[in-house]
């Protein structure tokens, strides 16, 4: 039961922290979604729900596979993980024409601030789940 709390808990503070980052960007233009260039609406409805699925993943990794690892190596594990998987889905999502960010230097497509903020959002959801779920009973 507890496993799923911490899912659903992330993937709601994910979907949150995702919409509001998505409506930040796009309002002061960091980037912009190519369909929605012209538009009242600045970015995709899916997009939200793509930061929930990535922290889905991100747990799913620390879970099943980083879980035995010694706390120091588990959180360099976790960190890489959240450094390396939501870009890689961002540079995926831009070759194929999603969108493009707006400001440089760019590598890959992809500033570098980005590739930070991208990887504490999802460390910070991580985090507010463990405050969230502290305490609990494992029923």
């Amino acid at each position: 039961m507890r496993y799923k709390y911490k899912i659903v808990i992330g993937m709601l503070i994910s979907f949150c922290l995702g919409a509001f980052s998505e409506w930040l960007g796009t309002e002061n233009g960091w980037w912009v979604y190519h369909l929605y260039e012209n538009t009242q609406v600045k970015f995709p409805p899916w997009v939200p729900v793509a930061w929930a699925i990535a922290y889905r993943i991100i747990f799913e990794l620390e879970e099943n596979w980083f879980s035995r690892l010694p706390a120091l190596k588990k959180i360099l594990a976790i960190s890489l993980a959240a450094f390396l998987l939501p870009p890689l889905g961002e540079i995926i999502a831009m070759h194929l024409g999603t969108w493009r960010y707006t400001f440089e230097p760019q590598f890959l497509m992809m500033p570098l601030q980005a590739v930070i903020l991208i990887a504490l959002v999802h460390l910070l959801c991580n985090y507010l789940v463990k405050l969230s779920t502290q305490g609990k009973t494992n029923t």
